[in-house]
Formats: structure tokens, C-alpha cells, sequence
């Protein structure tokens, strides 16, 4: 994961300084995979068993020092639980962009389904170090079937501008493909 996240913070780093995306602090990769022989026990209601590793870096650039923060386990699409390598050191009041991405070619419905949990929950762990959230990245291969499971599990697009509809959100998130191509807002 280590050689996947330092190619991934090379990879924005020339994005980020001269691209749309200038002025970033940090940026957080959430990988999923799929444990699907782990806890195979007859009877049990707790598979597939999915695990989502956070890691993050401070930095962008090439020589960027970058640690795991957490280790979440999903089992069913459920949360079942959390190992926490240690505290998410981001610097307070920055902001930054997270980086999703699959260990697998093929993104499994399992992974699809836990992936707006996890967004919320580490959403939740940088609002509590004033930090904001400026892009979730997303692979291009991936990027419709993620918008699309998000969409199905609470967040909604933005009303558009002749709307009467009130701009009511708790969380508003900004989707882009890596490469660049596709990006939208969608809000909970």
C-alpha cells in the first residue's frame, strides 16, 4: 500500500500545484478490500467481511512520510470494527482531498455499499480538527458506480439554481475522476 500511496501522492502532487487543485494540505487514501475467505463459519451473518484502510500524508511531494491511521472492518455492509494505528495528524484548519480506491480490478457491491459510511465517519474525524474536505477522488473506472451508491444510501445532488428548494446540508462533497474528466457535488 505504501509504493500504491507515494505513486498516488506523486501522481497529485503535479495536479495539485498546477492543476485546479492548488493550495491542499493533505490528502487521505481509503482503499477498500474484500476479505471473502476470512471468517467463513457456517451459519454466520457477517459475510462478506470488507476492510478499509486509511492512510494519510501531510505533505504533497515526493519524499511526503505517509502513516496508516485506521484499519475499519465491515462485515454484511455493517460496521463491526475499527483498529486505529494512531491519531490523525493533519495539521488543524487545513484542507485537503481524499483518494478512494479498490484493491481489486473490479469494485465488489460489498465495497460499493460501506464506502458512504466511511466517508461520513472520517468526514467526522477532520471536522473535529477544523479541517475541510475539498475533493473526494475518485479512479474514472469506478467514479459511476461510487457517485451511484452514494446517491443510493442518502446523498443528494445539489438543487439547481431556479430551485426553490432550500440548500439545506450537513456534509457537501465535491467528486472528481482521476484522471480528470468527471466531477459533480452531491450533498447529505
Amino acid at each position: 500500500m505504501k509504493k500504491r500511496f507515494l505513486a498516488l501522492l506523486i501522481l497529485l502532487s503535479s495536479q495539485l500545484f498546477f492543476g485546479q487543485q492548488r493550495g491542499l494540505a493533505w490528502v487521505l487514501q481509503v482503499e477498500t478490500k474484500p476479505l471473502p475467505d476470512y471468517l467463513q463459519r457456517r451459519g454466520s451473518k457477517i459475510n462478506p467481511i470488507v476492510k478499509v484502510s486509511v492512510a494519510y500524508s501531510d505533505t504533497f511531494d515526493e519524499k511526503a512520510e505517509t502513516a496508516i491511521y485506521e484499519d475499519l472492518f465491515y462485515g454484511a455492509e455493517q460496521p463491526i470494527g475499527c483498529v486505529q494505528h494512531g491519531p490523525l495528524a493533519v495539521t488543524n484548519g487545513t484542507r485537503g482531498a481524499i483518494y478512494l480506491d479498490s484493491a481489486a480490478s473490479q469494485i465488489t457491491p460489498e465495497e460499493l455499499a460501506i464506502l458512504g459510511n466511511t466517508i461520513k465517519r472520517i468526514y467526522l474525524d477532520l471536522y473535529m480538527k477544523d479541517c475541510q474536505v475539498r475533493d473526494v477522488v475518485i479512479p474514472s473506472k469506478f467514479y459511476d458506480a461510487i457517485v451511484s451508491s452514494f446517491q443510493k444510501r442518502g446523498f443528494h445532488e445539489l438543487p439547481s439554481a431556479d430551485s426553490q428548494e432550500p440548500m439545506n446540508t450537513l456534509i457537501l462533497l465535491h467528486f472528481v475522476s482521476q484522471p480528470a474528466g468527471l466531477s459533480g457535488y452531491l450533498r447529505l
